[in-house]
């Protein structure tokens, strides 16, 4: 699924400059909510390009291990200010308006409520002006 969402964003991954790179282990398999997981997989790795800069990079790494999924999207990307790391999971909250007019959304309070509705956790660390880690682990069964 992971690789799918990669080529939905072929035409940004030219558009923006942005390289796409994927660390999908073998054996990476569970049970979710297949369009629930789909949704938070491109509105992360949405978020990674659209906070990015031109010849940054956004990498997904998953793997399974001790009954979970754990998924990593990070990127090279704005990143985002200390004291503003719990807000951005809020709805429609944005971190600059002024730099980003028009981007304002569900976004991550979305992916975080569809994380935890599948059972998981989401884990967000970001160093301003270095980029953006999201982290979900979920359960590899029901």
């Amino acid at each position: 699924m992971i690789r799918d969402v990669l080529v939905d964003f072929g035409p940004e991954e030219s558009a923006t400059g942005v390289d796409f790179r994927d660390e999908v282990h073998e054996g990476t398999v569970g049970w979710c909510d297949r369009r629930g997981l789909h949704r938070v997989l491109r509105n992360l790795i949405d978020n990674a390009v659209k906070y990015n800069r031109r010849g940054g990079w956004v990498e997904i790494w998953a793997r399974t291990e001790n009954d979970e999924i754990t998924v990593r999207v990070s990127d090279s990307g704005e990143g985002i200010p200390p004291g503003e790391l719990r807000a951005v999971s809020q709805r429609f909250y944005r971190v600059d308006r002024a730099r980003t007019p028009g981007r304002g959304g569900l976004g991550l309070a979305i992916v975080t409520h569809m994380v935890q509705n599948m059972g998981g956790t989401l884990d967000l660390r970001s160093r301003e002006g270095v980029g953006t880690t999201v982290t979900i682990t979920l359960p590899t069964a029901p």
